[in-house]
């Protein structure tokens, strides 16, 4: 958390550090999709041996600090429409 030029009043340091820590998880995120991405469309090769070597320092860090259960739940939450798909489809929920 450098101390760049700074407009306004700073805040709570609580608040600065949460915001920190949503722009590295939103870049961590990034940069794990491309990579993995980029590992699902690579040919064998140089290239693809040097992003399998970037990627492996991620997948450490995912394994020691796994997503918390609220973060693994919401992805696999049904989207918003999806009660409303059913009620236009004409199925009644169970």
């Amino acid at each position: 958390m450098g101390r760049g030029a700074v407009e306004g009043p700073q805040g709570a340091r609580s608040r600065r550090l949460r915001e920190a820590m949503g722009v590295c998880v939103t870049a961590f995120n990034s940069i794990h999709d491309e990579m993995a991405w980029l590992l699902e469309h690579l040919p064998a090769g140089k290239k693809r041996e040097q992003v399998e070597a970037l990627h492996r320092p991620f997948l450490a860090l995912l394994k020691r600090y796994p997503p918390p259960a609220s973060a693994a739940g919401a992805a696999t939450e049904p989207e918003e429409g999806g009660a409303e798909a059913e009620e236009a489809s004409g199925d009644e929920p169970a």
